[in-house]
């Protein structure tokens, strides 16, 4: 694994971890939402960078293939989630 297949990993599993703690929070929170898929979309571009750079292993497909699943799957079982957090973050701005 290189560098950028690390940094993927790890973004993808800090986003995993804060996605599975805002699911155990009671009532809203938006930041930990946004948080959480942040270090997705993070991980998924450094995947990208370690597929631009021919980084050898199959670790680079993990972080792009989990970020598709995950949001497919928050959209899929809580499709409000995405509506209130951009909502929250037009009231926000």
């Amino acid at each position: 694994m290189k560098r950028f297949s690390r940094l993927s990993l790890g973004f993808l599993i800090a986003g995993l971890v804060f996605l599975l703690w805002k699911t155990q929070m009671e009532g809203s929170a938006e930041p930990v939402l946004l948080t959480g898929l942040l270090c997705l979309v993070i991980g998924a571009i450094f995947s990208l960078l370690a597929m631009a750079k021919k980084e050898k292993g199959k670790t680079k497909f993990t972080a792009i293939a989990s970020f598709f699943a995950v949001t497919f799957m928050i959209t899929w079982f809580e499709p409000f989630e995405i509506i209130r957090l951009m909502t929250w973050l037009k009231h926000f701005s």
